[in-house]
């Protein structure tokens, strides 16, 4: 009887523990990600003055701060830092000395980055074959030159 009881309940406590396990990485991804994107928004936003230059700098900000998690590709590059997951882009961007508190010494920066990565499941789950799409966006403004 004892045998048949854990026969029955071992697929159970299998996927229990298996949902369990997912639902921690999926967390430590969007956690990294968040931050990730966080960072390459400030980044941007100080320091970068041309669009171009800008969204390259997101991309291998995001890059460089999820070389380590779950679902991350790094495409041809040694170091990480051009990535082929996740996927960045640079939504705004703006250095402007007519905004209220620039100045032409001291632009405003604003950037606006999102990044999105997908995440397979260790056992595909029936919807969408157990990939999810982790998103993250994230703005910063500052003055810059101070």
């Amino acid at each position: 009887q004892a045998l048949t009881e854990f026969a029955l309940l071992l697929p159970v406590m299998f996927a229990l523990v298996t949902v369990v396990l997912d639902v921690s990485r999926v967390y430590q991804v969007w956690i990294s990600l968040e931050s990730a994107t966080r960072d390459a928004a400030e980044y941007v936003a100080t320091t970068q003055t041309d669009s171009g230059d800008a969204a390259e700098e997101a991309r291998r900000i995001v890059c460089l701060g999820l070389r380590d998690s779950v679902g991350f590709d790094p495409g041809t590059s040694t170091d990480g830092s051009e990535c082929v997951q996740p996927t960045v882009s640079l939504d705004s961007f703006v250095v402007s000395s007519t905004l209220p508190g620039a100045t032409a010494r001291n632009p405003i920066g604003a950037a606006t980055v999102s990044a999105s990565l997908a995440f397979q499941t260790i056992i595909p789950f029936p919807f969408d074959g157990g990939t999810f799409t982790v998103r993250a966006q994230e703005s910063f403004q500052i003055v810059q030159g101070r």
